[in-house]
């Protein structure tokens, strides 16, 4: 039977006992002429309905299938509805609602299927309005498009091919499947399960339900730009207002957008991500699993959590992660099979984070505690705030970069294969240990009693204050090991009271700015470069060598101008070497100066040029050499000059010139340097003492100074005579000095 109903009510009509129950009204269509047609089709249901009408693309529908049930009659349910092909795209809301006037509250409880998309366009249908639960007599199959409104409770399930919007605003207690579904509301998931190809954003009411049989799969791509939403516990993002509660599951075999959760991630909860996923972000908590199978790829947010991931959280990386962030203590283990680009952990760090390839930037603002494990291919920055290392950091590649700003504390390792640049404001009382170079800086605040600083080959520099524990370089030292004193040393402060051994050979330097108590080994030799005399192969003592402080080199030199110098800087008050202190080169002993052996110790004397503890005319061409020659006189006499890293100008060379105390060796020194010829050994600067006659000083010149130096040292005077041009009486007393000498 097929009626052409002009106004709005099949109320009444004959069609059968449980049909005359059923009402369906009609709002703002076009009424004339008999558009559209309602009809009972016993074909697609007991009680189903088709709408047909005729197209009026236009004009905006509106249709209510009302049902109710009389206590004395049958309920009257409409199980199937479908809108015909004939109806045309525009807007048409479809409501099923209930007979609360009656006392029952059916509503669409019986209705088993919407077939809303016989249309071609698949836009046939804006919204379908059920007041109340659905499904309750039987799953439900809805090929359907446009939007789907639910008022309360879907009971049973759902097996449907696309919808644009989904709301329900009930409980989701069955499960729902979908080829495509756009965004979707549900205020509560209580057991059911979703499960789509493609999903838009989807807001979840209330999680707390979604436990051992609750499930979300995404099987196909959520896009970046998309949002999926679980405001009880899950976020292109799965957002979770409290956590992803106990046995809760996500997971997406493709790319997943973002996820974010207010609430805790609980211990059993898990996130599985099949590729991309491109953030996480836990405003709380997080103490379940979280798994990607490929890239975390979004540059800002990464993997956030801002409270505490605990001992049962883990985060898997199956590719390159751009952040994670922990703003509590870290108990969990973090595993990325990629790169990643930031590390930064605000609390304790306790547990695990690994990569199998690099960490770029790492920091940890609370110290990594014992126990604790950070492993890479390779770290290029690691910051550690304001706790001492006392977990291992370990780089199977290379450190390039890192500042440990509370030192590394007993127990503690930091260890790469190669060490580029690294700075320790505190002290070392664990271990830091290159394995294979340390090619960088190193900088640190000390090494305790038991600290070790273990190293296999030192091209580059390694600075250290006090050394109360161990260096061992393992192979061959080619760049610098330095001690330095935080504060200014005094002569007994020692600086090495540890050891300090080097398994190889020098060919770079060791110095140590103040005192050496401890033990300085070289197993090798102190090695130089023959056709860059003075460039490396030395180690330099700035204070004292005091009891029992004892340097060792295996074996002789290689070429003449290495050495091993005590006062290098010059001597200061209080500066000695100790009886019992030795220093030893191939077996020989030296408990003083040794300068057959390169072993210098600087004397006090101001004026000593030659380092023989006196003042005397054998002084003055080396006193010249000093001035005019740097090179000449660091080459002819190592160990008091400097080198040729510093251009010669360290050593004791300017202590011993510099005779007016001006810390400069210039020519203004000159006359206090012939002065000091008539004085006995003096540390200090001279007063006003007289210079020997220009006929004594010229006698003695030509006495010391070997005959084929003289026609230099002539030019040298002549020299002198101009820079006293504005002086008559020192002119005056150096050309006689000339004259004498040409004679």
């Amino acid at each position: 039977m097929k009626l052409r109903i002009a106004a709005i009510t099949l109320l009444g009509m004959a069609v059968s006992s449980a049909w005359a129950l059923n009402v369906i009204n009609e709002w703002g269509g076009h009424v004339l002429h008999g558009d559209y047609e309602i009809d009972f089709d016993p074909q697609i249901g007991d009680y189903g309905v088709r709408i047909t009408a005729n197209p009026h693309p236009e004009v905006p529908w509106r249709f209510e299938a009302y049902e109710d049930s009389l206590p004395e009659q049958p309920p009257g349910d409409i199980d199937y509805i479908s809108i015909d092909s004939t109806v045309p795209v525009g807007d048409i809301v479809l409501s099923v609602i209930g007979d609360q006037s009656m006392g029952h509250d059916r509503g669409a409880r019986a209705l088993k299927s919407l077939d809303l998309v016989n249309n071609g366009s698949g836009n046939i249908i804006d919204v379908v309005d059920i007041t109340d639960d659905f499904g309750a007599l039987g799953p439900m199959r809805a090929p359907i498009a446009g939007a789907l409104t639910i008022g309360h409770d879907v009971l049973n399930e759902i097996l449907v091919s696309d919808i644009g919007t989904l709301t329900i605003g009930g409980r989701l207690a069955a499960g729902l499947e979908c080829d495509t579904l756009g965004d979707t509301v549900i205020a509560e998931l209580d057991g059911g399960s979703l499960v789509c190809g493609s999903l838009g954003n989807l807001t979840l009411g209330d999680a707390e339900h979604l436990t051992h049989s609750g499930y979300i799969g995404i099987n196909d791509v959520m896009g970046y730009n998309r949002s999926l939403y679980i405001n009880g516990s899950l976020n292109g993002e799965i957002y979770l207002q409290h956590g992803l509660t106990s046995w809760g599951r996500i997971e997406a075999t493709e790319d997943l957008g973002t996820v974010l959760s207010h609430g805790v991630l609980s211990p059993a909860s898990h996130i599985t991500v099949g590729r991309d996923l491109g953030y996480l972000q836990v405003l709380s908590s997080a103490n379940g699993h979280v798994w990607v199978g490929n890239r975390v790829t979004d540059p800002d947010t990464g993997l956030r959590i801002t409270g505490d991931v605990a001992d049962t959280g883990r985060i898997d990386v199956g590719g390159d992660a751009t952040r994670l962030t922990v703003g509590g203590n870290f108990a969990g283990v973090f595993w990325a099979v990629g790169r990643v680009d930031y590390l930064g952990i605000s609390g304790a760090m306790s547990r695990t984070v690994h990569s199998d390839s690099t960490f770029a930037s790492m920091l940890f603002e609370s110290g990594i505690a014992e126990g604790a494990i950070v492993e890479a291919d390779s770290v290029n920055s690691l910051t550690v705030l304001s706790e001492a290392v006392e977990g291992t950091v370990v780089a199977t590649q290379s450190i390039v970069s890192a500042a440990l700003h509370a030192g590394i504390a007993q127990g503690g390792l930091v260890e790469a294969a190669e060490i580029k640049n690294m700075i320790v404001d505190g002290a070392i009382d664990g271990t830091l240990r290159a394995s294979g170079e340390l090619s960088g800086q190193v900088g640190t605040g000390g090494i305790g009693s038991t600290g070790l600083v273990d190293i296999g080959l030192l091209s580059g520099t390694l600075d250290v204050d006090d050394v109360v524990g161990e260096i061992d370089v393992q192979q061959d030292v080619l760049g610098v090991i330095t001690t330095r004193s935080s504060i200014l040393p005094g002569p007994f402060d020692a600086d090495l009271i540890g050891s300090l051994h080097v398994f190889g050979s020098v060919y770079g330097s060791i110095a140590v700015n103040g005192s050496v108590r401890g033990s300085l080994v070289v197993e090798g030799v102190l090695g130089d470069d023959p056709e860059n005399p003075l460039s490396r192969g030395h180690i330099t003592v700035t204070r004292s060598l005091l009891d029992n402080a004892a340097i060792t080199i295996g074996t002789n030199y290689t070429v003449t101008t290495e050495f091993i110098s005590i006062h290098y800087s010059g001597f200061e008050d209080g500066d000695s070497w100790d009886p019992n202190a030795v220093v030893t080169v191939n077996g020989i002993e030296c408990h003083g100066d040794t300068p057959a052996l390169n072993v210098r110790r600087c004397s006090p004397c101001k004026g000593d040029m030659d380092g023989n503890g006196i003042v005397d005319f054998d002084d003055i061409n080396w006193f010249v050499s000093a001035l005019t020659d740097p090179a000449g006189y660091s080459l002819a006499l190592p160990g008091l000059g400097g080198t040729f890293a510093d251009n010669y100008e360290s050593g004791s060379r300017v202590f011993h010139g510099d005779c007016n105390c001006d810390e400069l060796l210039d020519f203004d020194d000159i006359n206090p340097f012939i002065a000091r010829l008539s004085m006995e050994c003096d540390p200090g600067c001279p007063g006003d003492e007289q210079m020997m006659g220009a006929p004594q000083l010229a006698a003695g010149i030509r006495a010391h100074v070997p005959a084929g130096r003289l026609p230099a040292l002539r030019a040298f005077v002549t020299q002198v005579i101009a820079h006293h041009a504005n002086h008559p009486v020192q002119r005056a007393y150096w050309q006689q000095v000339l004259t004498r000498l040409s004679q």
